[in-house]
Order: C-alpha cells, then sequence, then structure tokens
C-alpha cells in the first residue's frame, strides 16, 4: 500500500480500488501516516501536488500547439507547392501567372482562374504559415500593432 500512499500524497492519485466508507477513512488514514514517516507536511504535499498539476498542463498545452503547428505546417507546405506549381503557367500570350498576378495588383484577377487560383493558394500559403510558431518566425502576422 505504501505506493499508493505516495501517489496520493505527491500527486493526489487516488488507487484503482473500492473506496467505500470505512476504506476510504483506512487509506487517508494510512497515507497521512506514511506522509509523516516520509517527511511530508501538509504543506510541502500541496506544493507537490500542484507542481505535479502544473507540469500536466503544461505538457498538454505543448502538445496542442505541436498538433496545431503539424497541422498547419502541412496545410502551408500543401497551398505553397499549389503556388510554385501555378506560378510559371503561361497564357496564350506567352505571360507566367506570377506576372499577371504582380501586374494585377497581387490580388485576383476576374476571368484569369490560374491568377486566381495561384492567388488563392499564396494567401493560405501566408496565413497558415502565421500558425508555426516554433517553425517560422512570424511575429507580426496575426500581432497587434504596438506603439512604440
Amino acid at each position: 500500500m505504501d505506493y499508493y500512499y505516495e501517489r496520493y500524497v505527491r500527486y493526489k492519485e487516488l488507487p484503482p480500488i473500492g473506496m467505500g466508507g470505512n476504506q476510504r477513512w483506512a487509506f487517508f488514514g494510512g497515507a497521512a501516516q506514511w506522509a509523516k514517516d516520509n517527511g511530508f507536511d501538509a504543506i510541502s504535499a500541496q506544493l507537490s501536488q500542484m507542481s505535479t498539476q502544473a507540469a500536466r498542463t503544461a505538457l498538454t498545452n505543448v502538445k496542442k500547439v505541436k498538433a496545431i503547428s503539424g497541422v498547419a505546417g502541412e496545410t502551408a507546405i500543401s497551398h505553397g507547392q499549389t503556388a510554385l506549381d501555378i506560378m510559371d503557367k503561361k497564357d496564350r500570350t506567352g505571360s507566367p501567372v506570377l506576372d499577371r498576378w504582380i501586374r494585377g495588383g497581387r490580388k485576383a484577377v476576374v476571368g484569369d482562374p490560374d491568377v486566381t487560383a495561384f492567388d488563392t493558394s499564396v494567401h493560405f500559403f501566408q496565413s497558415r504559415t502565421c500558425k508555426i510558431p516554433y517553425v517560422y518566425d512570424c511575429r507580426g502576422c496575426n500581432e497587434p500593432k504596438r506603439s512604440r
């Protein structure tokens, strides 16, 4: 039972056993005795539990950021590749999509599906790249302007 007492004192984890009536009070009494025998007072036990909870929360947040970054990275690569594939495509006059896009004011051009597709890919690439916090340094993409 010492293992379960320690888990309760350090991490506030109850054992996977039935805890009805007298068993619960006996367990808590045993955990309190274990804590006393091993130099844990109420404050140190609570600090141990709080630091464990803080570490768990931090780890959960890191996992979330990693998942978001992974999805955003894959999407950004996909849109970037689409833009690269379309960029050199020429129309009947021999003008590449990139030139037509720049001449059109860096926006979609009505009646030119290649330029519209290129514009869409570029904008999606930019927005997804800014959601990858640890891969690219995109300060300013979604950050509010600050006065100096």
